[in-house]
């Protein structure tokens, strides 16, 4: 199976991939996201308007054609999520820096990203959830997204 790290999933983000299955059944779709914990990824597949779960236990491979890419917000859009606007954005980051601040968590705002950067480890990104925390480490990063979610929206 092809093993990519966090961040190279994030990246990869709107590419087309194929993912075979252990029942011998192909999955294809443009990557929506890759939730970090369990490694679940969800496809958007434009042609049926849905999105699809895919359980890590279940792939035995995945293919990615960067060459093949739809826009974010088009997926978003598409299946009728909510986008953040750049004022939501800036809000939220303020609010959980305030608590960081406030609860005496050490953390660093990353230069040039929109990024926080906590316990030396593990980084919050946009739209600062529990579910946008990316790190190897899987203890701390699970301790953040307690953390996160303690933080109000």
């Amino acid at each position: 199976m092809s093993i990519y790290s966090n961040q190279q999933l994030q990246e990869l983000l709107g590419c087309y991939v194929t993912i075979s299955l252990a029942n011998a059944e192909t999955k294809e779709g443009f990557l929506y996201t890759v939730d970090p914990i369990s490694g679940t990824f969800i496809l958007y597949q434009p042609e049926a308007f849905q999105a699809l779960m895919i359980s890590q236990h279940a792939i035995t491979s995945y293919e990615f054609d960067q060459s093949k890419k739809i826009d974010l917000g088009i997926m978003d859009e598409a299946l009728h999520l909510p986008s953040f606007d750049d004022q939501w954005l800036t809000k939220r980051r303020n609010a959980v820096v305030n608590y960081l601040t406030q609860h005496r968590i050490p953390f660093r705002l990353v230069e040039g990203k929109a990024s926080i950067q906590m316990l030396d480890s593990v980084y919050v990104e946009p739209p600062f959830v529990a579910t946008s925390i990316i790190g190897d480490n899987a203890l701390i990063r699970e301790r953040v997204r307690q953390l996160m979610m303690e933080i109000p929206l």
